[in-house]
């Protein structure tokens, strides 16, 4: 004898498992966060590469110093040539806030391996202190320039304070070198280099 079959029930739920897109693993991770990775790598690579070794720089040395040479008072020195990759990056000339009949005068420049150098001049009479003794003496446009080192710089003072009113003073952090290239294009009259 059978028995029949008796119908099951369809009160219980029925658990649908969703199915995987392309039956992904590990490795497909992995290799998805790599192309990821490789397109932030190339715009980090873009935006590096892409832009100049130094942004440009406008500066008019040349109006700066005519106007110094001009109405300062002091001899203004400036680079009448630049060596090969050198550039200018600021020049001012302006009072001295404070004190009336006082100039001061700056001009920046930055050479092929992003060293600095440059030509301050104050008309003070007070002298520049420095905190060292200076290690030796350098005639540069025909002035005598105490020489100074102190934390990897080089600072080198014409104090003419006390006889004229005005101190000259020449910095940099360059090479022996690059020293010797910028103390000799320095002239207080000749043609301005920018």
């Amino acid at each position: 004898m059978t028995t029949p079959e008796t119908p099951t029930s369809s009160a219980e739920p029925q658990i649908r498992v969703r199915a995987r897109r392309r039956g992904g693993s590990p490795l497909d991770m992995v290799r998805s966060l790599a192309l990821v990775g490789l397109a932030v790598l190339g715009m980090v690579a873009f935006t590096f590469f892409g832009q100049p070794e130094h942004p440009p720089v406008t500066v008019d040395v040349s109006a700066t110093v005519q106007a110094a040479r001009t109405d300062a008072g002091f001899p203004v020195l400036a680079l009448t040539s630049l060596p090969t990759a050198w550039y200018a990056n600021f020049a001012d000339f302006s009072p001295v806030s404070g004190s009336s009949g006082e100039w001061s005068v700056h001009v920046g420049y930055v050479t092929d391996d992003e060293a600095f150098f440059a030509v301050d001049g104050l008309a003070t009479t007070a002298a520049k202190r420095m905190e060292s003794l200076p290690v030796r003496k350098a005639t540069v446009a025909g002035l005598e320039f105490s020489i100074y080192e102190e934390a990897g710089t080089t600072t080198a003072v014409y104090d003419a304070s006390a006889s004229s009113g005005y101190v000259l003073t020449l910095t940099g952090s360059g090479s022996a070198h690059q020293w010797k290239q910028f103390l000799a294009a320095l002239s207080p009259d000749g043609a301005i280099a920018s």
